[in-house]
């Protein structure tokens, strides 16, 4: 399945199979022109939907009005991170500096970590940067899901101003506010998506060694790479399944690599493909005495 930008209402056309989250448009399934939306909302959810029915016009939601219900920082500018699926870390930048020079941490930042990353301008204002370092399109700031602060960090090291310093106090006090309890799963939306008629096909079954037909070892490392058919409960979906050396994804300060695996990708181990949510990379420290790259 496709999954929306981050922070992004997108409009699709239902007809396959209900949300994996909720099955709120199964009593519209014999309506015609049905259709939903992809948001983020405050405690995180992502991929819930909400329904769209011309049928029951009364029912069709504001989805910008709500979208804007959703907690938003106010501290600009600021880069936003997506970790894995709703989670978003928050990187404070000098507000003394000019946009050319913020979209270069921005791209800085990006090229590093090869995460989703957006620098935020303002409430309505924000440049969105895909993993590999290009930029799309500008839009309003994502809002909601779950904060997180200093796991990542920037590609310069800013001096510490007394007005820096007290945005920095009041993004600790918003993610204070906004703490949840309990634990976060990663469902691995990130890094699966459904296969196609084709590669249920040609991806069954077990090649001659007994390793699943679409991933073949590496010539350099020796682990196996490439695409992966679910099983059980994840039947139906491919993981893309990377080696040691397809690892990518680097501190922007040091440059030292985040994990020992490829974040939101798979590896294949003990006869299955295991994910590496993003938030892996949180555990990295920077050698003593490293300084900032560019």
């Amino acid at each position: 399945m496709d999954t929306p930008d981050s922070g992004k209402a997108t409009t699709k056309r239902a007809g396959r199979r209900p949300c994996e989250d909720c099955n709120d448009y199964t009593d519209h399934m014999s309506h015609d022109g049905l259709s939903y939306r992809f948001f983020n909302d405050e405690k995180g959810g992502y991929h819930r939907h909400i329904v769209c029915c011309p049928d029951f016009a009364g029912r069709v939601p504001d989805v910008e009005a709500i979208e804007k219900t959703l907690p938003l920082f106010d501290g600009f500018p600021y880069l936003i991170t997506r970790v894995v699926e709703a989670m978003r870390h928050i990187i404070v930048l000098p507000a003394d500096r000019d946009e050319p020079s913020l979209r270069g941490l921005a791209e800085l930042q990006v090229q590093a970590n090869r995460l989703e990353t957006c620098l935020v301008l303002s409430p309505e204002r924000a440049v969105f940067y895909s993993p590999d370092g290009s930029p799309g399109c500008e839009s309003a700031a994502p809002r909601g899901g779950t904060f997180v602060t200093g796991k990542l960090q920037p590609a310069e090291d800013f001096e510490d101003t007394a007005e820096l310093l007290a945005r920095r106090r009041r993004l600790d006090e918003f993610i204070e506010s906004k703490r949840q309890t309990g634990f976060m799963v990663c469902a691995a939306r990130t890094s699966r998506r459904e296969a196609t008629p084709e590669e249920l096909e040609s991806l069954a079954g077990l090649g001659p060694d007994g390793i699943p037909s679409g991933l073949a070892a590496c010539p350099d490392c020796g682990e196996y790479r490439g695409l992966s058919l679910g099983a059980g409960a994840a039947a139906g979906w491919v993981a893309t399944v990377y080696c040691r050396c397809e690892n990518h994804n680097r501190c922007a300060r040091c440059g030292g690599l985040l994990a020992e695996r490829r974040l939101n990708g798979h590896e294949f181990t003990r006869g299955q493909a295991w994910h590496m949510p993003a938030f892996g990379g949180f555990n990295h420290v920077c050698p003593p005495g490293a300084g900032s790259i560019q």
